[in-house]
């Protein structure tokens, strides 16, 4: 199963330690070292919309001659650039991973329009 289906993450343990590192550690005491615990949520929502987006514009660019360029620009700045930095940014970083997906999924019923008027 993938992060899609469950919304989980697995975790596992090297069965080697990192070469400066004088012992083993736990997975538990791992993951509080990086506070990654705190931050899986937004982990799990950041791996579930890039993995929802690359489908759709896989598709879109396999089937479409649209401008590459001006989409991947458009994505970026939805998912890098706006964002209030007085805001919490949880609720910020949501509507932009819906936005993002709802761009794509435009731009796809707009490439299929396309493909549709060619036709015709």
């Amino acid at each position: 199963m993938t992060i899609a289906q469950t919304n989980e993450f697995t975790y596992f343990l090297q069965p080697n330690p990192c070469e400066n590192k004088e012992q083993s550690q736990t997975i538990r005491q791992w993951l509080s070292e990086f506070s990654i615990l705190e931050k899986e949520n937004i982990t799990i929502l950041w791996h579930k919309s890039m993995g929802e987006l690359s489908m759709i514009l896989r598709d879109i660019y396999e089937k479409h001659a649209l401008n590459h360029d001006a989409i991947n620009s458009k994505l970026f700045s939805i998912l890098y650039l706006c964002y209030d930095l007085e805001q919490d940014f949880m609720p910020q970083f949501e509507k932009n991973c819906e936005e993002a997906l709802m761009v794509v999924e435009k731009i796809a019923n707009i490439g299929e329009a396309i493909k549709y008027a060619e036709l015709v």
